[in-house]
């Protein structure tokens, strides 16, 4: 398979992903399916901090998601929960959405080729899934 094809096939699983987690979010706005208490505005305002700083750090070499300890993980999406878990309802999906291009753009300006690129999007699916899952209950 070609390197483009490949890209082509990675994107379209990234853009699969967030459906399903959009959708997941949509169907199950009031579940608070986690322990600490998360439900939907807390997972998804998370998902928009860590995708905005992402797509605002990576394409200069200032991200480097492996790079994190799980403390400093936690203590991100704790703030990300708290600071945008917030917003009303329709502002934190349409921020979700601008959060997800943004981040595809900001592979996508590093290049198909660079591991990095594939490593943001890749993440992100992992992520939307497991979200998805989570809010439907499994």
């Amino acid at each position: 398979m070609s390197a483009e094809r490949d890209w082509q096939l990675l994107v379209l699983r990234y853009e699969h992903a967030f459906g399903d987690l959009e959708q997941a979010a949509q169907a199950h706005p009031a579940v608070l399916p986690r322990p600490d208490g998360w439900g939907a505005r807390a997972v998804l305002a998370h998902i928009v901090g860590w995708n905005e700083r992402i797509a605002e750090e990576a394409p200069s070499g200032r991200f480097a998601p492996s790079g994190l300890s799980q403390e400093e993980i936690d203590r991100r999406n704790d703030e990300f929960a708290r600071t945008l878990g917030g917003l009303p309802w329709p502002e934190l999906l349409g921020r979700l959405r601008r959060a997800h291009a943004a981040r595809l753009a900001a592979a996508e300006a590093l290049g198909p080729g660079d591991p990095l690129a594939r490593e943001l999007l890749e993440r992100a699916i992992r992520h939307y899934e497991a979200h998805a899952g989570e809010l439907r209950g499994r």
